[in-house]
């Protein structure tokens, strides 16, 4: 059992490493024998879950909480598919391809379920293989950063913001080592406490000047202060606490980048240049949803002409600037629905498992992104539904496991599983 966990956390890293585009060392557009680097990732991980489906499925299966809406996701991209097709002519594989990502990684929610009952993969481990990558990333992404005058050895699309370079990095594993740490700041003590709070500031730093995500940034902080006021300990500690964390907010919200952020939400997001494009985008879509309600506009490839110009694609407005707006343009009022109900089952376990330990990642990574909603989702786009999907298999093992414990069988259960795993 133990080699067998040994070989399953060099999975991990391998299939989170490439799925987070290879850490921006290699050319997303380069290929092998044909084959996109991405795509070959995806593969990778598909094979993987084949292979731990295929071990266990003699094995009773675990409790598959998010089982539906995984499922749900399957119809979601048909019908996405199907609507392109339906309005604009897209081929219906075209939809589908497009999706890959997001229909892969809802299948694989099962096997990495499973693995995480059998403990193939460990809470503990699946925590270590994020704080190393998540190290990894800071370390690239601001060392590219500080040289980026004189050398470029990242990967990664760039732009400017506020007169300096910003990078356009994924960065929702980022965002789940902050909350990860801030728990281990939390409950941590001695020379782990500092580490935790050195990784915590890093990947603030890293968020606001590197990548310059303003509401993203607003976000983090806002998290912070409510992990802070809700946090289980002594009052004085938490008081210290919440001074030091309203300080340093206060001292942000002088900052460009903050106001920017208030400007968008209290004013016409027209007061500043880089954010009008936003308004533009909602209006079609919102335009586009009173034509198609139930299933929106469908998702668009950039093979089919009329479907990327009637998502604005040409004007540059991008799905991926839009938030819950963009979302809701792809899937409709069924997606909304969708979603609604995911992240209430999200955030109410996550909110019983706060009230049964001390954890407050598995309430405030849901919350988090409620907050940069409007904007943006870094869950979906891109490989962020594989890290959402970690994160959700992570939180209903540590369910499992309070659970347990609050029976005082949780000895009973390990023993039950290892006798399960190695029969």
């Amino acid at each position: 059992m133990k080699i067998r966990f040994k070989k399953q956390l060099i999975f991990m890293f391998i299939i989170i490493a490439t799925g987070l585009s290879y850490f921006y060392l290699i050319d997303s557009d380069s290929s092998v024998v044909g084959i996109g680097v991405d795509d070959i990732a995806l593969i990778f991980a598909s094979a993987w879950g084949v292979y731990i489906w295929l071990i266990l499925y003699k094995k009773p299966n675990p409790k598959f909480e998010y089982a539906v809406w995984m499922l749900c996701t399957i119809i979601l991209i048909v019908l996405s598919s199907w609507q392109s097709y339906n309005l604009y002519g897209q081929n219906i594989s075209l939809g589908i391809k497009v999706q890959r990502t997001f229909l892969v990684w809802a299948i694989l929610y099962f096997p990495i379920r499973k693995a995480f009952y059998y403990q193939l993969i460990t809470i503990q481990g699946i925590k270590y293989v994020i704080q190393i990558i998540g190290i990894i990333e800071l370390v690239l992404f601001i060392g590219q950063y500080l040289l980026s005058d004189s050398v470029s050895f990242l990967y990664v699309d760039q732009g400017l913001r506020y007169g300096t370079v910003r990078y356009y990095f994924q960065p929702i594993l980022i965002d789940l080592l902050y909350f990860v740490e801030f728990d281990n700041f939390i409950m941590l003590k001695g020379r782990k406490k500092i580490v935790s709070s050195v990784l915590l500031i890093t990947c603030l730093l890293e968020v606001m000047v590197v990548q310059k995500l303003r509401l993203t940034s607003i976000a983090l902080i806002l998290c912070i202060m409510i992990g802070t006021f809700i946090a289980k300990g002594s009052i004085k500690k938490k008081f210290m606490y919440i001074i030091i964390a309203s300080i340093f907010f206060l001292i942000l919200f002088k900052t460009i980048l903050v106001q920017d952020v208030l400007n968008e939400l209290f004013y016409s997001s027209s007061h500043t240049s880089t954010l009008s494009i936003r308004e533009s985008g909602r209006a079609l879509y919102l335009s586009s949803l009173t034509n198609h309600p139930l299933l929106g506009g469908g998702y668009p490839h950039e093979e089919c002409y009329a479907a990327y110009t009637a998502a604005g694609l040409y004007s540059k407005i991008y799905l991926v600037d839009n938030g819950i707006f963009g979302f809701m343009y792809i899937y409709g009022g069924i997606g909304l629905v969708w979603l609604v109900t995911f992240w209430f089952k999200m955030l109410l376990k996550g909110w019983n498992l706060f009230k049964k330990s001390k954890y407050m990642a598995y309430l405030l990574f849901p919350i988090f992104f409620l907050v940069t909603g409007i904007n943006e989702m870094h869950w979906y786009w891109m490989n962020g539904f594989m890290i959402l999907i970690f994160f959700l298999a992570l939180q209903e093992q540590e369910s499992e496991k309070k659970r347990y414990e609050h029976l005082g069988k949780y000895r009973i259960l390990t023993e039950k599983i290892n006798i399960y795993a190695t029969s």
